[in-house]
């Protein structure tokens, strides 16, 4: 029991000591696989937007940057969270969003930080054949949630009133992703 607190301890000290690279892939555009360390978003010594994914052979010790018009997605074996480049905000430059469910309803989040300890996310999601919608949450506040949440996903009437009622909080968005998707299982 002593060892598996002491492994406990060391893991931030490891990952640090490897400079926030964790274990994980990178699969690039053209289907080649890269397995080896991984620094992205969740690396030390905070998070930040990720412009770019830094990638290190654990054979060889190179390194190497990749932007998000190189890369398919990547992710690491400690948070398997998907990365995936998207074009957000009607920006024409990419950035990596985590991918939190996909189905009839994306749901993405990329999260910036504003500094130390600090930081806001947009929640993006995007139906079927639409285009991406996004919104602003600072922290875990998500502004006019019940209002948004339920105008956008209208065409689910019995999921609507679960949020309305108080069955589904702004902090359960993912249970309502998956409920959602599962009302339009089999919709092409």
């Amino acid at each position: 029991m002593k060892s598996f607190f002491l492994l406990l301890l060391c893991m931030p000290i490891i990952a640090f000591s490897q400079g926030g690279y964790l274990p994980g892939y990178i699969i690039m555009n053209n289907g080649d696989s890269l397995h080896g360390l991984v620094k992205h978003i969740n690396a030390l010594p905070y998070q930040v937007l990720v412009r770019e994914v830094k990638f290190r052979d654990e054979q060889t010790g190179k390194k190497s940057e990749f932007t998000p018009e190189q890369v398919k997605e990547f992710r690491t074996e400690e948070d398997t969270t998907r990365f995936i480049p998207l074009a957000v905000m009607g920006d024409t430059s990419m950035d990596f969003v985590a991918v939190m469910a996909e189905g009839y309803l994306n749901y993405y989040q990329l999260q910036e930080t504003t500094g130390p300890g600090r930081s806001n996310h947009y929640e993006i999601f995007q139906k079927k054949n639409d285009s991406l919608q996004f919104w602003y949450t600072a922290g875990d506040i998500f502004f006019g949630f019940k209002k948004k949440i339920t105008q956008y996903l209208s065409d689910d009437p019995a999921l609507c009133a679960k949020i309305m009622n108080g069955t589904y909080k702004e902090k359960q968005i993912l249970d309502i992703v998956k409920e959602y998707n599962s009302f339009h299982a089999g919709v092409q």
